[in-house]
């Protein structure tokens, strides 16, 4: 690589505005987070600290934000894969020690290497990350530790967030992916792990892995460079990324990212302060004028019925069950009440921000609802088409992403855990309805059908969700062959 001298202007003006627009991303990528997580900014009084007891590091807010990705992330699970190919393949390095090596579709392996994996609790953690913070990444590897009760490896799949680094405000680990002309719809060139490593007794250093498509390199920090690490096991450097015909088996990290790569949260950050400036109005004003306030005129009341010291230490606090005071004459001193003020104006302005908090991020209100009434089928049904095809069009870009994860790892397996897949089959991501579903609408559908339609009993077992094997065992149970012997008798003597 050239030196700065030799750069021209034009590409250092690039560089810079690289940097420049990295430093913005990372900035935003933290905000998202932090608002998230509820690390919000408010300001409290110190009297409503003492009000409340809490300290000036404890963050006092209504967190909202979390709500509107909480609404989506909630209905995105996944439910397992398919693939076209039905054959079966020997799951030699996959089997569990001590078990024989069976025959296995690519649908059973991808359910067995999904669930020795634990993907069912990581899966909710990416898609809310991915959610909250627009992207999110899952590192995709072979562990081959003889622990994991395998007998040749499996493999793993690591969830990491977006790398923020601490001159930022973050904590500078993470994973950034590199694209062609910063355009996320093309392929990526490589994909970029940053950490901080605990190197023992020599202290801590940062560490940094570059993964390309048939290569990975790995670097640590000696003072303002970087200079090449082996780590143990590793045998040359780079290490190669390759499959058996010596092809590269393609980067391994697999890139989540929600739309337009916002945060689902991020127009709704605004109002997210101003409710909190509101609660804490309420509080306030709660504090100060909810309750009736009792005022002397004519002396000044302290709490240790001396006159008033020079540093008001002995003066009364304005709080429930305190006095007011003005000096006038003894002669005209008098006691009297200020009566309680109406608080439910300020907490219209709380409703009203959460309504129109709903309305920018597309959530149901009902989400946020603070009566007990509850609103009418239809319009609930209305309320919650929008965040349906929110839903939905997760499940497309966050099911491709776990499609091509299940793809490396298939890639993976075939180079490092001795099986064969055929890896021109692709997988589809099968996710749980997004829409919950009235059971007994359902049932009385499929049984309006079976009347109706003259669909089969197989059949109409099949759209009442019962498997293949409970549908067997129900067809050859005696009462459904009673059934069928009493159909054909029928039959016959009418034929008769």
């Amino acid at each position: 690589m050239p030196s700065d001298s030799l750069k021209n202007a034009a590409e250092l003006a690039y560089m810079q505005f690289l940097a420049d627009d990295e430093v913005a991303r990372e900035r935003a990528i933290l905000k998202a987070r932090n608002y998230h997580n509820g690390d919000q900014t408010t300001f409290l009084t110190d009297r409503l600290r003492q009000f409340l007891a809490v300290d000036a590091n404890t963050v006092f807010r209504m967190n909202v934000c979390r709500g509107v990705v909480m609404a989506i992330a909630e209905r995105l699970i996944v439910n397992g894969f398919s693939c076209v190919d039905e054959k079966e393949y020997s799951s030699f390095g996959f089997a569990k020690q001590g078990e024989a090596n069976q025959g296995v579709t690519q649908e059973q392996w991808a359910e067995t290497a999904w669930q020795q994996a634990e993907m069912d609790e990581k899966s909710d953690d990416v898609h809310e990350d991915a959610l909250a913070e627009s992207e999110h990444f899952v590192i995709v590897d072979w562990d081959s530790d003889p622990s994991t009760g395998t007998q040749g490896g499996r493999p793993r799949f690591t969830p990491h967030p977006r790398f923020v680094d601490a001159q930022v405000g973050g904590d500078g680990f993470g994973v950034k992916m590199v694209y062609p002309d910063d355009d996320y719809n093309q392929a990526p060139l490589y994909a970029v792990k940053r950490w901080t490593e605990d190197s023992g007794g020599r202290g801590a250093r940062q560490r940094m892995t570059l993964y390309y498509p048939d290569r990975v390199e790995k670097y640590a920090a000696d003072g303002a460079r970087w200079k090449q690490v082996l780590d143990s096991g590793d045998s040359t450097w780079p290490l190669p990324w390759k499959d058996k015909t010596g092809k590269p088996l393609g980067i391994p990290v697999i890139h989540f990212r929600n739309r337009k790569l916002r945060a689902e949260a991020w127009e709704a950050i605004p109002l997210q302060d101003a409710i909190n400036k509101s609660l804490i109005d309420l509080l306030a004003g709660a504090d100060t004028s909810a309750f009736r306030i009792l005022y002397a005129l004519g002396f000044i009341p302290t709490t240790d019925g001396q006159a008033p010291k020079s540093d008001g230490s002995n003066l009364l606090a304005v709080e429930p069950g305190a006095f007011v005071w003005t000096t006038k004459p003894r002669s005209e001193a008098e006691f009297g009440s200020i009566e309680s003020a109406d608080l439910s104006k300020l907490l219209d302005v709380i409703h009203q921000l959460v309504m129109y908090l709903a309305v920018v991020s597309d959530t149901p209100i009902a989400r946020f609802q603070f009566t007990r009434q509850i609103a009418a089928e239809g319009t609930l049904k209305q309320q919650n088409d929008p965040l349906l095809a929110k839903v939905r069009k997760r499940q497309i870009s966050f099911g491709n992403a776990w499609a091509r994860a299940l793809a490396m790892a298939r890639r993976i397996s075939n180079t490092f855990g001795g099986t064969d897949f055929d890896e021109s089959f692709a997988f589809t991501t099968l996710w749980a309805d997004a829409q919950p579903r009235n059971e007994l609408e359902h049932i009385q559908t499929v049984a309006m059908k079976r009347e109706k339609l003259g669909i089969t009993q197989e059949q109409a077992w099949r759209e009442a969700d019962y498997d293949e094997e409970t549908i067997q065992q129900m067809l050859n149970s005696e009462e459904q062959q009673a059934k069928l012997g009493l159909m054909k008798l029928a039959l016959n003597n009418g034929n008769g």
